[in-house]
């Protein structure tokens, strides 16, 4: 049986969903000293439809408190920077005694962190010291102090193999614009930013593709360190590397070309990625007269876009590719 919908079906339906939401919203939901919402769809004002009332305090609920939104790049709730300390703490006191002996993995974690990260003498380090003013740096510091501690622990080879994937956990719990990909901590506030660089990493896992990956990789780290124009530049070289795989030469349009002969890809989508590479690529564009000049006029921004672009770019040749019989 076929199910005919109109337009005026959908809209009758969208009125329907929208007074019913106000109903729900409004008994839920009071703001302080007015015992209404105003306009329950202001998304700055409202509880989220996509959100259990139940996992709201009381005065959140009666709106003596705001409603916990997505964090935005740079910021740290202090919900988060309390999780995530509470975790690390938790982990470092079941271990606290061979720490302090200088016979735990987490002794050699600490260690490396002050001298191969924060440059200071070895002679220098303390781990009683060090744990004392954890606390301290989880509460008050940067953000990008306390996720580049925690970036460097999940890329340490003697961290706990969860270590990563907990912290993340915490990341999109807290509503962080953070999210750990193939043990790095990059600026993702979608769950779609997130899958395509993560289908960019796994399809550049073969051992051809690994200049590829590489500079994915470098891409999302130089990202994280707030290095926007290395990171354009890492993102671009992603799409070159896998380019010259198809083309030995290593010649964007003709790797687009041989897909374009064998009918995978559309004229018009062709030249829209062959636009888009050539404003990166030309004597004017973004890379040579901006990024390689040494004072590259990108921002956060840019990189965070490029680095999207390019792995969702990188995902689309490989898959073209595979089924053209070319790799």
């Amino acid at each position: 049986m076929k199910i005919r919908t109109s337009a005026k079906d959908i809209e009758i339906s969208c009125e329907f969903y929208n007074f019913v939401m106000d109903r729900v919203l409004r008994l839920t939901y009071r703001a302080h000293g007015k015992g209404d919402i105003g306009n329950p769809f202001n998304l700055s004002t409202r509880i989220s439809p996509l959100m259990d009332p139940r996992e709201l305090s009381f005065e959140q609920r009666e709106g003596l408190q705001p409603i916990p939104t997505q964090l935005q790049r740079g910021e740290l709730s202090q919900e988060l920077r309390a999780k995530l300390w509470a975790y690390v703490h938790d982990i470092m006191m079941r271990h606290y005694s061979m720490i302090m002996a200088g016979s735990h993995a987490w002794y050699d974690i600490l260690k490396d962190i002050h001298v191969k990260r924060d440059h200071a003498r070895v002679d220098q380090f303390n781990q009683s010291h060090t744990f004392g003013s954890l606390g301290l740096m989880f509460d008050g510091s940067p953000y990008g102090k306390v996720l580049g501690w925690l970036d460097f622990v999940i890329r340490h080879p003697k961290a706990p193999n969860d270590f990563g994937a907990k912290v993340g956990d915490l990341l999109v719990e807290c509503r962080s614009a953070y999210r750990v990909v193939d043990g790095l901590i990059v600026p993702m506030a979608t769950e779609e930013e997130r899958a395509a660089f993560e289908k960019a990493l796994a399809d550049t896992s073969a051992d051809k593709f690994s200049g590829a990956r590489a500079h994915l990789r470098n891409a999302g780290a130089h990202l994280t360190n707030g290095v926007f124009a290395d990171s354009i530049r890492e993102s671009i070289s992603a799409v070159e590397s896998v380019a010259r795989i198809l083309e030995p030469g290593g010649e964007f349009s003709k790797a687009l070309a041989k897909l374009e002969t064998k009918g995978l890809i559309h004229p018009a989508l062709k030249k829209g990625f062959s636009a888009l590479y050539g404003y990166t690529s030309d004597q004017g564009g973004i890379r040579h007269a901006l990024i390689e000049s040494g004072a590259a006029a990108v921002d956060e921004v840019d990189a965070v876009f490029f680095l999207g672009a390019c792995a969702s770019f990188v995902s689309y040749l490989i898959g073209k590719s595979r089924n053209a019989g070319f790799v």
